[in-house]
């Protein structure tokens, strides 16, 4: 047996259900309180987007720490629960712009971010995204209308059980994503010695900006290249949800009915199903040892056969 995790559900008796998968019993087993987080998208855009275009303008729901990642609540999840493929969708609204005595220069705004992941942990992160900039020495004033754009791709994304919620957690490609002086750059108005390395955002993300936004997503050579790659993102849905009603109770005997969904019957090969225990409240008993199973005042076993579509429903 790897982990398990206890699950928060109060019972009037002071026992808690705890809920694992097994059959190496690792589990994704969530606090179901009435009062856990809501599930956000945690992403600061870049170092460059948070300390640079460092005036922002937050909107429907989106918020932002000290530390500049921006949090973006969650709408709508489609999740496979075998697979952990599917699509997130979230509100909220970004602007970041670079403003100084009182004039803003330039801005560029993302909203209504969406994470889509395959099975293989790769995906992509789009946005509805527009941009503006005043007029300079280096042009007339442009602005560009919202649309849903593709802002970063990643890879090798992996999905970890949080505080009651499933987290998706990857870092976006940046190296090649556009090839130094290719037609793909060159149209979007780069020499052809940029960006640096292929360093860059999407490049359906920087045709949405304005020309004279465009260079602080990409490698342009400058000192501040390191700073414009896109941060770390965490994407969360919540996690397996698990319903508990007491059936009967007398002296000599407490009947449960536990009804869960969002559960994966098989998270690691030679797993199966899920086991639901009943034990003390105050944490789960040591899973690592037979002996330690006598702390568990009933068990149920789930096999991955009879689980449809993530649910469960037992009777301890």
């Amino acid at each position: 047996m790897n982990r398990a995790t206890a699950l928060g559900v109060s019972l009037a008796t002071a026992l808690v259900p705890t809920l694992a998968a097994s059959a190496a019993v690792v589990g994704l087993a969530a606090p179901a309180h009435a009062d856990a987080a809501a599930p956000v998208l945690s992403w600061e855009i870049s170092p460059r987007f948070d300390d640079h275009l460092s005036t922002h303008t937050l909107s429907d729901g989106a918020s932002e720490d000290e530390d500049g990642v921006v949090s973006f609540p969650l709408v709508a999840a489609d999740l496979d629960p075998a697979t952990g493929a599917g699509t997130l969708t979230y509100d909220g609204s970004v602007k970041g712009a670079f403003a100084m005595m009182g004039t803003e220069y330039y801005s560029v705004t993302l909203a209504d971010p969406v994470v889509s992941v395959a099975e293989d942990g790769s995906g992509s992160l789009t946005a509805v995204v527009s941009a503006a900039n005043a007029a300079s020495q280096q042009g007339e004033a442009a602005a560009t209308d919202p649309a849903r754009v593709l802002v970063t791709t990643f890879a090798d994304a992996a999905w970890t059980p949080t505080s009651g919620l499933s987290t998706l957690q990857a870092t976006p490609d940046w190296a090649g994503v556009l090839p130094t002086g290719s037609p793909a750059a060159l149209a979007l108005g780069l020499s052809d010695t940029q960006p640096v390395d292929g360093q860059s955002f999407a490049p359906e993300f920087l045709a949405q900006l304005t020309p004279g936004v465009r260079a602080h997503f990409y490698a342009s050579g400058s000192g501040s290249d390191a700073t414009k790659q896109p941060a770390a993102f965490a994407a969360e849905a919540a996690g397996p949800q698990v319903a508990v009603s007491t059936s009967s109770a007398t002296p000599d005997a407490l009947v449960l009915d536990v009804d869960g969904s969002g559960f994966t019957g098989v998270t690691n090969p030679g797993d199966d199903g899920v086991y639901v225990g009943l034990a003390p409240a105050g944490g789960l008993p040591d899973t690592d040892s037979q002996e330690d199973q006598d702390a568990f005042a009933a068990a149920a076993w789930v096999p991955a056969a009879q689980m449809t579509d993530g649910t469960i429903d037992v009777t301890l």
